[in-house]
């Protein structure tokens, strides 16, 4: 007769399958998250203007893209330009700080700072380009130009989306690599909890 498969070794196969299990969900999540491009979005809505700093814009290697959507009919003004000059224009007015990328909340996290008004910003020249002729705009920002930050305001009395992704084509099959492995896991836990079981059943039946 089989002798019971001790305690020890059945718990370990045990665990090692929820192991599995727990890698196979989170590998095919994120693999469905960034797709086979790699990409990651973080968004947040705003009627103040949001300054996105090059703490968030430049702290990957690849290229970043930045997307502005309107809640109303009127465009939207965003500004792309070094850091140091975004942040100077802004000043001590009235704003909301991207701080920060949550996820798997995939939200841009806004800080308020400031009081009064900020005043319009249109006619510096301290910009590298400009977008203000649409309720949306999207611009990509290569990091040899680091450090650069992003001024997005929205028309008065409207509020913005602005929405930054990030890319890098590894984390997907880093995601499928994880799935893998918790498939092989998970198989052969459960492998051996199926095999022992159908032998004392077998045994049992003689």
């Amino acid at each position: 007769m089989t002798a019971p498969m001790p305690a020890p070794k059945r718990w370990a196969a045990v665990l090692a399958a929820l192991l599995g299990l727990a890698l196979t969900v989170v590998g095919a999540w994120f693999a469905a998250v960034v797709g086979p491009s790699g990409t990651v979005s973080f968004s947040a809505t705003s009627s103040d203007p949001v300054l996105v700093p090059a703490s968030v814009l430049n702290r990957v290697a690849e290229p970043v893209t930045v997307h502005v959507d309107g809640s109303g009919s009127q465009p939207v003004w965003m500004g792309v330009g070094a850091d140091a000059d975004a942040t100077a224009v802004v000043g001590s007015a009235t704003h909301q700080l991207a701080v920060g990328a949550a996820f798997p909340d995939r939200q841009l996290q806004l800080e308020g700072s400031g009081t009064g008004l900020l005043a319009d910003p249109r006619g510096l020249d301290v910009w590298a380009a400009t977008f203000g002729s649409d309720k949306s705009a999207t611009t990509v920002l290569e990091q040899n130009a680091a450090p650069q930050a992003v001024l997005v305001v929205p028309p008065t009395g409207e509020a913005a989306s602005v929405t930054v992704s990030f890319s890098r084509r590894a984390w997907f099959y880093q995601s499928l690599t994880l799935l893998v492995v918790g498939l092989v896991v998970l198989s052969f836990a459960a492998g051996v909890l199926i095999a022992h079981r159908r032998r004392a059943e077998q045994e049992a039946a003689v």
